[in-house]
């Protein structure tokens, strides 16, 4: 912008005109006044914004496949209108999100919706430009609630069906956590007790493991049991008994010992053979009786 003074010329810099008032007289006189702002400004200023506050809306989720992997879903809103276009990427509320003490990403709870999933959007900041997802909405077709008495139940489950289940009711109170095949965790809080269920293998996998049963304890075994103890290995009870119903093998690679108070080895069929490549010796401090 130039202002001309008689013969001389004032350069006051470059200027956004951001308005301009074109007045005629009758006479034909013109003259204008005009509104700038510096050409260097980075927003412009604006009187008098009539800012909208839109409502949450209802949508359906069409896509879920971020390709930038951060969990963001398109939807489609339920807007009668000619032209109703997927949104671009939105981002998801959740109860937290974030990263953890190491840095790795997925703090708190993911959980992205299905496809064809209804879902509740609102704006930030009231900025119909920028649209967040507040969450899913259940609907005629996917809620159901008919095994609710008192609002007992409360449960986590998946698209495969697994499931996380809280159950609150007078008398059963417990935790499931199950898959769709039926393997399950049973915690039973009513009677104090716990239920663990594979239809397959189980795999226990410690550096160092300890059992402690302050009462009883019932092992059984369909088929067969194998035991391999790399280390040394030592038993110790009050008492001890062995059942076997057909035969029983017991190896010793170097020496083996047998020490009690008493012992008394019989054989109720059949022979008995003590066989030794060396020499057998039958020892006693008081006497030994052969019987008859």
């Amino acid at each position: 912008m130039r202002v001309d003074t008689g013969f001389q010329v004032q350069d006051f810099g470059k200027f956004l005109v951001t308005s301009v008032l074109h007045q005629l007289d009758g006479l034909g006189h013109y003259h204008n006044t005009f509104q700038s702002v510096s050409a260097d400004s980075e927003k412009l200023p604006v009187r008098h914004v009539h800012k909208p506050s839109p409502d949450m809306q209802l949508a359906t989720l069409v896509d879920n496949d971020d390709p930038q992997k951060q969990g963001r879903i398109k939807v489609q809103f339920k807007s009668q209108c000619t032209s109703n276009d997927p949104t671009e990427w939105l981002r998801i509320v959740s109860p937290s999100a974030g990263n953890d003490d190491q840095g790795q990403n997925n703090r708190g709870f993911m959980a992205i919706p299905e496809i064809n999933d209804q879902v509740l959007v609102g704006f930030e900041q009231g900025n119909i430009a920028r649209p967040v997802i507040m969450g899913s909405v259940y609907h005629s077709n996917n809620g159901d609630s008919q095994q609710q008495v008192g609002n007992h139940l409360k449960s986590i489950g998946t698209r495969s069906g697994h499931i996380i289940g809280f159950d609150d009711s007078p008398g059963i109170q417990g935790i499931t956590i199950a898959d769709r095949k039926g393997n399950v965790i049973l915690i039973n809080t009513f009677d104090n007790s716990m239920e663990i269920t594979s239809l397959g293998n189980m795999t226990l996998n410690a550096k160092n493991l300890k059992i402690r049963v302050e009462e009883n304890m019932d092992v059984l075994v369909g088929q067969n049991k194998k035991e391999i103890v790399k280390g040394d290995m030592e038993q110790q009870s009050q008492n001890l008994k062995h059942d076997v119903i057909d035969s029983s093998t017991q190896t010793t690679g170097k020496k083996f010992q047998h020490l009690s108070g008493e012992t008394t080895i019989a054989t109720t069929q059949g022979k008995m053979i003590l066989d030794g490549t060396g020499t057998v010796v039958i020892q006693s401090k008081d006497r030994i009786d052969y019987g008859e």
